[in-house]
């Protein structure tokens, strides 16, 4: 935050940033995991600019920004300049004066200048999938990572991305989860409506490789902790080097087990195709992907918690079969 004294021409990229936040914060309209995800989105992409003025960024600099993240990915570059953008909106409108002038950018917002001669990228409707055939290859491949891979932070994204290969769940609704949304007695996860996209809460009942993975995580606390109980307010998907707490993101290790094309909104999609093959009704994998049916023409069955267990278990039974070895790895080092 920025001090009564402070000059506004001193005020930084984060001091904004830490303005807007704690606006959205006050607002409610956003979860924590939203939130999370701008910081991190900044803090990872915009890192070079995080302590410069805000007066001192030029047009010329967020078209050279936003170059450089196109080569990383289209995607990331729209996302990191659309964050910049509000933040210099809120720098604005932090500094303007009893005549409505603004101290701050009185030529314009640089983002929305740059615009004007560099558009952001195009992006169409994301369908990529792994391929059915190379799915149950994957999930092992998964699997030998979280058990044996060389770094714990390696380990950590493998069982996220199994859960999220066995559930169907959102990186938001799936990377913040705590062990108090595991609820043993009823043999559930209640993911709370604050994580979800949709704000409804999703409750999945676990068959037992999902619960074998949560004791395997809860394992891997008390390792990582030694003689200490496992908090409720842990994260069962914890990561030290991140600021949130909780894992962010998997990719290096998607793409290893999965390949280069692939990225993490495809598990969805996959998980969608898992459990078409699994013969699972249409109506059930809406529910279990916590998707509006009215939105897919769907919404003719009242689903049960025993219509979605037997769904889950199918599935995690199809992705256990045996057929062919895991697939490779590509860059990870695993212990054996």
């Amino acid at each position: 935050m920025t001090s009564a004294n402070q000059d506004p021409m001193d005020m930084t990229v984060r001091q904004a940033f830490e303005i807007y936040q704690d606006r959205r914060r006050r607002s409610g309209a956003y979860s924590p995991v939203t939130i999370g995800d701008s910081e991190y989105t900044m803090t990872k992409y915009a890192a070079g600019l995080w302590d410069r003025p805000v007066a001192s960024i030029t047009p010329q600099e967020c078209a050279q920004l936003f170059s450089e993240l196109t080569k990383i990915g289209p995607v990331a570059a729209n996302r990191t300049l659309c964050c910049l953008r509000t933040v210099f909106d809120v720098a604005r409108d932090c500094t303007i004066d009893m005549e409505g002038h603004s101290v701050l950018l009185d030529k314009g917002n640089p983002v929305t200048l740059m615009l004007k001669s560099t558009p952001f990228n195009p992006v169409g409707r994301r369908n990529g999938r792994i391929p059915i055939g190379r799915v149950r290859a994957v999930w092992r491949a998964l699997k030998e990572l979280g058990e044996h891979a060389a770094n714990p932070a390696t380990r950590t994204a493998a069982d996220w991305l199994r859960l999220r290969l066995l559930t169907g769940m959102r990186p938001s609704e799936s990377q913040a989860l705590r062990f108090s949304h595991v609820h043993l007695v009823h043999n559930i996860i209640e993911v709370p409506p604050a994580l979800t996209k949709n704000y409804r809460s999703l409750i999945l009942p676990m068959p037992l490789q999902l619960s074998d993975l949560i004791e395997h995580r809860r394992a891997v606390y008390v390792a990582e902790h030694a003689g200490q109980d496992v908090p409720p307010e842990a994260f069962i998907f914890g990561s030290a080097a991140s600021r949130a707490g909780h894992i962010m993101n998997a990719r290096r290790a998607l793409k290893a087990v999965a390949g280069p094309e692939t990225t993490q909104y495809d598990l969805r999609r996959t998980f969608w195709d898992v459990a078409a093959q699994c013969g699972i009704d249409p109506d059930v994998r809406i529910r279990l992907l916590n998707l509006a049916a009215r939105d897919y023409g769907f919404g003719r069955l009242r689903i049960s918690r025993g219509m979605l267990l037997d769904a889950l278990t199918r599935i995690a039974q199809w992705l256990d079969q045996d057929e062919g070895p895991a697939a490779s790895l590509r860059g990870l080092t695993v212990l054996h």
